[in-house]
């Protein structure tokens, strides 16, 4: 019996642990350039948790359309840049501190899309950070793109302006930017989306009762999106890390949809002292 007893406290010890330290995924976009031709460029900005793991130095990007056509190939890591939000990063767990660490690193590759009008770009990474709406079961990371080549030869995808992690404070009204530009003049449109764990599928089953897609932080807690400007307006009332993701669909000037990038990310609302600005 003290041997089982031992035995079942290591099993669970080490559950535990491997599942507490798996993760480190707390945000990411897929976006892509056209180079020349059918070429693009294609970029994951990845959002890593400093107190997880250590990422790979290259993801796999799968691409598919309904022409026929569905590959992939491996997206190298090109740059590297510590975005902690604190005022001395020295204290950050990317470094020797406790405080919350985060480090963005640009994956890149060219990939040849041929003329089709559905394509989907989309990256997997097992496995989120823990987080309030996504209980204990750290679903897998699944980010993706869409691109219509057919309408839109040469576009380009739009760019988020912030790619942080917002650490925001509890109480306080929040107008947070989700913006992006585009460089070919087409009509942005942002919508507040579910989070994605795999091709077609949402983290929404993992929320708790009482969350949503829509209503990320809880009930009784609303939150609203413009959709002209991607200012997304909330005010939280509980700390913790949050889940949540904004897309940007794009429209050419006939009223076309051409595509459309997604940015998922954590969002950390702690406890604050010091008096926010007032929203006018």
């Amino acid at each position: 019996m003290r041997l089982l007893l031992l035995g079942l406290i290591a099993l669970f010890s080490f559950n535990f642990s491997s599942h507490l330290f798996a993760s480190h995924v707390a945000g990411g976009s897929i976006t892509y350039e056209h180079v020349s031709g059918d070429t693009y460029l294609v970029t994951f900005s990845f959002l890593r948790d400093c107190s997880g793991i250590e990422p790979d130095a290259s993801y796999t990007l799968n691409y598919v359309s309904d022409c026929g056509v569905s590959s992939e190939i491996e997206l190298d890591s090109v740059s590297n840049t510590e975005v902690s939000q604190l005022c001395d990063i020295s204290t950050s767990t990317c470094g020797n501190g406790n405080n919350f660490g985060v480090i963005r690193i640009i994956y890149q590759a060219e990939v040849e899309l041929p003329p089709c009008d559905s394509w989907t770009l989309s990256i997997d990474i097992a496995a989120r950070n823990p987080s309030i709406n996504t209980s204990f079961n750290e679903p897998n990371f699944f980010i993706e793109a869409t691109l219509n080549n057919v309408l839109a030869p040469t576009d380009n995808s739009p760019e988020f302006t912030s790619l942080l992690i917002p650490s925001l404070c509890t109480g306080s009204e929040v107008s947070y930017d989700f913006s992006a530009t585009e460089q070919d003049g087409d009509s942005l449109v942002y919508s507040l989306i579910c989070p994605l764990s795999d091709l077609g599928i949402t983290i929404e089953d993992d929320y708790p009762a009482g969350y949503t897609c829509a209503q990320p932080f809880g009930p009784g807690q609303p939150i609203s999106i413009n959709p002209q400007t991607g200012v997304l307006t909330f005010t939280p009332t509980n700390t913790g890390n949050y889940v949540m993701a904004v897309a940007v669909a794009q429209y050419n000037d006939n009223g076309d949809f051409i595509g459309q990038v997604v940015q998922d990310i954590q969002i950390n609302i702690v406890n604050c002292s010091n008096i926010p600005p007032e929203i006018t």
